[in-house]
């Protein structure tokens, strides 16, 4: 008789503490996005050869980056970055943090103003 007592009583107590806990599940997700995403379809739109510097910039905005390779060659350069954190627990039975990373950096590269080349960097 005590036995099932003391079962019954552990029960209890169980359902009681997943029921009040059941009110504490939590969850969030954050995103960070940092720098400019070059889209793909705009992309191959510019014509190595014809295309300019001048009309880079002005379609993509501002580099992130410019290296001088010679006196006539330089790279400009676009990073991305896009970094998802998820997370949840329900306390006294599970917790999770998720991380999730995306980067890409779009390379250009002009010999006396005029695009030669491009080509895209996906970590």
């Amino acid at each position: 008789m005590i036995k099932k007592l003391v079962f019954f009583v552990s029960a209890a107590l169980t359902l009681v503490l997943f029921l009040i806990s059941g009110g504490c599940y939590s969850g969030a997700t954050d995103v960070d996005i940092s720098g400019k995403k070059i889209d793909s379809k705009i992309l191959v739109q510019l014509e190595a050869g014809k295309a300019t510097k001048r009309e880079v910039i002005k379609t993509f905005g501002a580099s992130h980056g410019s290296v001088k390779k010679d006196e006539d060659i330089e790279i400009l350069s676009y990073s991305y970055c896009k970094r998802t954190s998820i997370s949840s627990s329900f306390p006294l039975l599970w917790s999770t943090n998720d991380k999730k990373e995306e980067k890409e950096t779009t390379y250009f590269k002009f010999q006396d103003g005029v695009l030669i080349e491009f080509w895209k960097s996906i970590e």
